[in-house]
């Protein structure tokens, strides 16, 4: 399980410190929330699982943040209402686009 309050730092971080194309490196957003690198590492790569963000295996600074929402942890607590409502949502978007169905990561 990872800390939500350290992901939204390291999200913040990148966008913040993201130039161009060129984001951050990891001992760059590790100085600017006041962490090592080594936890801010399993942060990103739980993250990059998640399909929060992804990089270029090998390349520094290249971070790339994928989707933004809400937080699992908000979204769990959210009525089975409107759950129903924003699965029917992103149904509505799939089919407009011709997507046969949404693809989730397993």
């Amino acid at each position: 399980m990872s800390n939500p309050t350290l992901r939204n730092q390291i999200l913040g971080a990148i966008r913040l410190l993201t130039v161009g194309t060129v984001s951050p490196s990891i001992r760059q957003i590790a100085k600017h929330i006041g962490s090592s690198p080594s936890p801010v590492y399993g942060a990103l790569e739980q993250m990059r699982d998640d399909g929060l963000i992804d990089w270029t295996q090998g390349r520094a600074c290249s971070f790339v943040i994928l989707r933004e929402g809400p937080p699992r942890e908000q979204m769990a607590a959210w009525s089975d209402a409107e759950i129903r409502r924003v699965s029917m949502e992103l149904h509505e978007i799939s089919r407009e686009r011709g997507l046969d169905r949404v693809m989730v990561p397993a």
